[in-house]
């Protein structure tokens, strides 16, 4: 419920579209009268690949650190 109101939150006081977040920019092409969903998931690629990306770097030291944190001793 929270992240929600967050978004109409930002919806109301940014008005430049040079000034929205990647989430409220997304969210304003579905109130658009024809969804274009191709754009849609375009962008949603290009907000998720960089979290992705790191992810995949980092992952063999979370594992270390997450094995290691569970053995005594």
């Amino acid at each position: 419920m929270y992240p929600q109101r967050m978004l109409n939150f930002a919806r109301v006081l940014l008005s430049a579209d040079e000034m929205k977040t990647l989430l409220v920019g997304i969210a304003d092409l579905y109130n658009a009268s024809v969804v274009d969903w191709g754009m849609i998931m375009a962008a949603g690629l290009l907000v998720i690949a960089p979290v992705a990306a790191v992810f995949v770097f980092i992952q063999r030291f979370l594992a270390v650190g997450w094995g290691s944190g569970g053995v005594k001793g």
